[in-house]
C-alpha cells in the first residue's frame, strides 16, 4: 500500500513537473510578435495631427497681421476656436498613444494575467474619459455610458488578450469621435441636421469605423470633413481678403498708370517732341515701375503660395480622417495577431512582426503631401 502511495506521489510530481516544463517551454518558444510599430505609428499620428493644426494656426496668425481692424476680433475668436479644437484632439490622441504603448509593452513583457488587465483597463479608462469630455460634449451621456460599459467588461477579464478584445469596441468608438466630433461646442441638433444622429451608436453604425458612410453614400457630406474644410476656407479667406484691395490700390493701378504714362512719353520723345521735363518724368516713371514691379511679383507669389496652402490642407483632410479610422482597424488587427501567435501549436514558431502598414501608409502620405506644398 505504501509502495502504491509513493508511486502515485511520484507520478503526481512527474506530471506536475512535465506540465511546468511544458509551460516554460511554451512561454519561451511562443515568441510574441514585434508589435511596437502599433505604438510607434500612433505616436506619429499625434505628430502629424499637431503639424496640421500648427499649419492652420500659423497661417491665421500671419493673416491677422495684414487684416483690417474690423475683422481682428473675428480672427481672435477663430484662433481661440482652433486652439480649443487642437487641445481637445491632442489630449485625446495623447491618451490613445498611452493606451497603445501600454498594450504593446504588456504584450511584449508577457504580462498576460490580472496585472496586465489592470494596467490596460486603467489606460482605456483614461482615454475614454478624455474622449467623452473633450470630443463628445454634445453626446456626453450616450458616449460615456457606452465607454463605461466597455471599461467594465475589460476589468472583468482575466487575461490581457481577452481584455484587449473587450476594449476594441471602445477603441472603434473613440476613433469615430476623433474623426467626426472634435468640436466640443457641437450641439445635438446640429449633428441631427448634418445627418449624423444623436446617439453614439448611430454615429458609428454606418459600416463600422472607416466603412463607407451611409450618409455619404446618399450624397450627404462627411461631417468631420465639412468642419475641417470650413476651418481651412475661413483661414484662407482671412489670408487673401486684404490682398485684392492692397494689390489694386497700391500696386496694380499705380503700375498700370505708370506704365501707360511711360509708353506715351517714350512715343512722344521718339517722335522728337518733349523737353527736359519730359525726360525727367520718364526717369521718374522708370523708377516707379522698378519700385512697384518686385512688390507686385511678391504679392502674386504670395497669392500662389496661399492657393497651394489651401490645396494642401484640403488634401490632408480625408487623409487625417482615414488615419484615425485606420488606427482603430490596426488595433483590431493587432489583437488578431496576438491571438494567432499564442497556444501550444505555435511552440517553436517565429512570429512575424506586426507593422501597422495601413496606418503607416496614411501617415507617410500625409507627410509627403505636406512636403510638396
Amino acid at each position: 500500500m505504501t509502495i502504491h502511495r509513493y508511486r502515485a506521489a511520484g507520478m503526481d510530481v512527474a506530471v506536475r513537473t512535465f506540465v511546468l516544463c511544458l509551460t516554460l517551454v511554451a512561454a519561451a518558444a511562443c515568441a510574441t510578435p514585434d508589435v511596437k510599430p502599433f505604438a510607434v505609428q500612433t505616436g506619429e499620428l499625434l505628430k502629424v495631427q499637431e503639424q496640421e493644426f500648427a499649419a492652420i494656426e500659423d497661417r491665421l496668425a500671419k493673416a491677422k497681421t495684414i487684416a483690417p481692424q474690423a475683422v481682428q476680433s473675428d480672427i481672435d475668436r477663430q484662433l481661440a476656436s482652433i486652439a480649443g479644437h487642437r487641445q481637445s484632439l491632442s489630449v485625446t490622441l495623447g491618451k490613445a498613444v498611452s493606451y497603445s504603448q501600454s498594450l504593446v509593452s504588456l504584450a511584449e513583457a508577457g504580462e498576460t494575467g490580472a496585472d496586465g488587465v489592470k494596467q490596460l483597463s486603467s489606460a482605456l479608462k483614461s482615454l475614454s474619459f478624455d474622449a467623452t469630455t473633450k470630443l463628445a460634449t454634445a453626446l456626453a451621456s450616450p458616449v460615456a455610458e457606452k465607454l463605461a460599459e466597455v471599461v467594465s467588461r475589460v476589468q472583468a477579464q482575466t487575461s490581457l488578450l481577452a481584455a484587449a478584445k473587450e476594449a476594441d469596441p471602445g477603441i472603434q468608438l473613440v476613433a469615430c469621435l476623433m474623426g467626426y466630433l472634435y468640436d466640443p461646442a457641437l450641439a445635438p441638433d446640429a449633428l441631427a441636421a448634418a445627418g449624423i444622429g444623436r446617439t453614439a451608436a448611430d454615429l458609428c453604425a454606418d459600416g463600422g469605423v472607416g466603412g463607407e458612410s451611409k450618409d455619404k453614400a446618399k450624397g450627404k457630406p462627411d461631417y468631420g470633413a465639412a468642419v475641417w474644410a470650413r476651418l481651412v476656407e475661413g483661414v484662407y479667406g482671412h489670408s487673401t481678403d486684404p490682398i485684392p484691395d492692397y494689390a489694386t490700390s497700391v500696386l496694380i493701378v499705380p503700375y498700370q498708370e505708370a506704365n501707360d504714362a511711360r509708353s506715351e512719353l517714350l512715343a512722344m520723345l521718339l517722335a522728337g517732341d518733349g523737353d527736359k521735363d519730359d525726360i525727367e518724368r520718364l526717369a521718374f516713371l522708370n523708377a516707379e515701375l522698378e519700385r512697384i514691379g518686385p512688390r507686385l511679383t511678391e504679392v502674386t507669389e504670395i497669392k500662389a503660395e496661399l492657393a497651394q496652402w489651401r490645396t494642401t490642407r484640403l488634401r490632408q483632410i480625408p487623409l487625417m480622417l482615414s488615419a484615425y479610422r485606420a488606427w482603430a482597424r490596426e488595433h483590431a488587427r493587432l489583437i488578431a495577431v496576438l491571438e494567432k501567435n499564442t497556444g501550444f501549436l505555435n511552440i517553436g514558431k517565429t512570429a512575424r512582426p506586426f507593422e501597422a502598414l495601413e496606418l503607416k501608409g496614411l501617415i507617410d502620405a500625409i507627410k509627403a503631401s505636406r512636403a510638396k506644398s
